[in-house]
């Protein structure tokens, strides 16, 4: 009886070592819970800035040159200087030693943000940028498609406009935001956003395809959709399938009907198939093609 109140006591008293976060903001190491911002910043007083999402796996960056691409692009639009910006080189070099650090020993979420740095109240009167990466380890290993097809509908309550700032994640993601306690107030798995146009454009973290035959369509970037990097390898690979890939001005309810099938597709999870839009089902033959020819270009890349 000793024994056992002896090992009962050791066992719950045992100490489990808990390994701090970190992120680097500006260049700098801190731990994750550090305060670092302040109220007079302008990402927290009016979203004015922007982030982007990155795939770690297997020890490195999924499409990192895309990505640093489109966060230049990024950072012209929303006027802030490139000119003295850190370099692809030594951002990957930083992001690389964060994930040591952190242990991520498996994928993970890199997520980087950028924003302007703090100034008056009410101008903007600098175009030099912080910047901010974060990064969280995630359960999924590569991509994987999802076994059971997702179910989606329309959220008409928002329309995203078009200008140059929407094929970006800019930091007022109200529209995505709206969109996505719809799907969960309503027991969808996501839900499609449309433009000012009132054509459907893309879901609230995805670029939206679909399939007719031997035909794979997709809202082109002048429709306010997020011009997905993901989206972009896609059009290198669905011509391997032998099909054709057509960029279109958004789509709506009734032609997604007859549609053969339907897939969402982000850097992070990959390429989902849609089984229900509302009541009417979808198949995802076509659409495993195109996972396995993705999966196929990642490992010999």
């Amino acid at each position: 009886m000793k024994l056992l109140l002896f090992l009962q006591k050791n066992f719950y008293q045992k100490k489990v070592k808990v390994y701090k976060t970190y992120l680097v903001y500006d260049g700098i190491l801190f731990e994750a819970d550090t305060p670092l911002l302040k109220t007079s910043n302008r990402a927290f007083r009016f979203g004015d800035g922007f982030f982007e999402t990155m795939h770690f796996h297997k020890g490195k960056i999924l499409f990192f040159g895309a990505h640093y691409e489109r966060i230049l692009r990024a950072m012209l639009a929303l006027r802030l200087s490139v000119i003295g910006f850190i370099s692809s080189e030594e951002l990957y070099e930083r992001i690389m030693s964060l994930a040591v650090k952190n242990r991520l020993f498996g994928d993970a979420l890199i997520r980087l943000t950028l924003f302007r740095k703090d100034s008056g109240i009410f101008d903007a009167e600098t175009k030099q940028a912080s910047w901010l990466v974060e990064t969280f380890p995630i359960e999924q290993k590569g991509f994987i498609l999802n076994e059971k097809g997702l179910r989606i509908d329309v959220f008409y309550d928002f329309q995203k406009p078009i200008n140059q700032l929407s094929s970006f994640r800019t930091l007022n993601s109200e529209p995505y935001t709206l969109a996505r306690m719809f799907a969960y107030d309503n027991n969808f798995d996501d839900s499609l956003i449309i433009n000012t146009s009132k054509k459907i454009i893309e879901s609230t973290q995805s670029n939206l395809f679909w399939i007719v035959g031997t035909t794979v369509y997709t809202p082109m970037s002048a429709t306010g959709c997020i011009e997905g990097i993901l989206r972009r390898q896609l059009f290198k690979i669905i011509p391997q399938a032998k099909l054709h890939i057509v960029e279109t001005e958004g789509t709506t309810i009734k032609e997604l009907f007859n549609a053969d099938e339907i897939f969402l597709t982000n850097t992070i999870e990959g390429i989902r198939w849609v089984v229900a839009l509302k009541d009417k089902r979808f198949f995802n033959n076509k659409t495993k093609k195109i996972f396995n020819l993705l999966c196929s270009d990642l490992q010999n890349s």
